[in-house]
């Protein structure tokens, strides 16, 4: 039978765990408000930029520039976002079952794709199927940064502006909280270069302008 002090040892060495949990867990909460609040914050600055885009791509000459040229081949190109790491429920899984599916539609109109893939999941997911994967970015989400963009947009522009694919599409999860999230896809191209994307409030007006102004304001 174990002692009086032994017991007492073991339920300090238990609130001591408790303790530990907790800590850990207002932890994770923080950082997990950090990260939604981040997230609520930039589609609204990614609105405005691809209304800028738009807005400047009305006002010169297409031809002059090879990221403008709106193509009618059949060469598709899907970068697929995912994670690295599981156990995030069905995270992963929405995006890959929707990319197969888009993949599948693709080839059933006779368009060639070629996916890239940003993460380990998606990674290993299109290893074991039969559409080559023509770029990979893994391990970049523990230290995500600027740089990061750079590469995977340059990757994509240089890829474009030689020819290697006519459309780029993105397969991603759209956040809607953090138990519900959305796969989509968004061609890319169009978004950037139709002019139905514009805010109707901004048709008519100078979006650079607009935008700028409103920015001094804030400041």
């Amino acid at each position: 039978m174990p002692s009086l002090q032994s017991s007492r040892r073991k339920i300090a060495a238990f609130k001591n765990t408790q303790k530990i949990a907790k800590a850990m867990k207002m932890v994770v909460a923080a950082k997990r408000e950090r990260s939604q609040d981040r997230i609520f914050a930039a589609p609204p600055y990614a609105h405005k930029m691809r209304g800028v885009l738009s807005d400047l791509s009305q006002r010169v000459n297409r031809a002059s520039h090879p990221l403008l040229q709106k193509r009618d081949g059949k060469k598709i190109e899907v970068l697929v976002v995912t994670s690295d790491r599981g156990l995030c429920g069905g995270f992963n899984g929405n995006i890959v079952r929707k990319s197969s599916e888009f993949f599948r539609q693709c080839e059933s109109r006779g368009l060639q794709v070629n996916p890239s893939i940003i993460g380990r999941k998606g990674r290993d997911y299109f290893r074991r199927r039969t559409w080559p994967i023509r770029q990979e970015w893994t391990g970049i989400f523990d230290k995500l940064s600027f740089e990061h963009t750079l590469d995977i947009g340059g990757d994509l522009t240089d890829n474009f502006v030689k020819g290697s694919f006519d459309e780029l599409y993105v397969v991603y999860n759209e956040f809607k909280s953090a138990i519900q999230q959305r796969a989509i896809v968004k061609n890319s191209s169009q978004s950037m270069l139709s002019w139905s994307s514009v805010p109707h409030k901004w048709k008519g007006r100078p979006a650079a302008v607009t935008y700028m102004s409103r920015r001094r304001r804030n400041c």
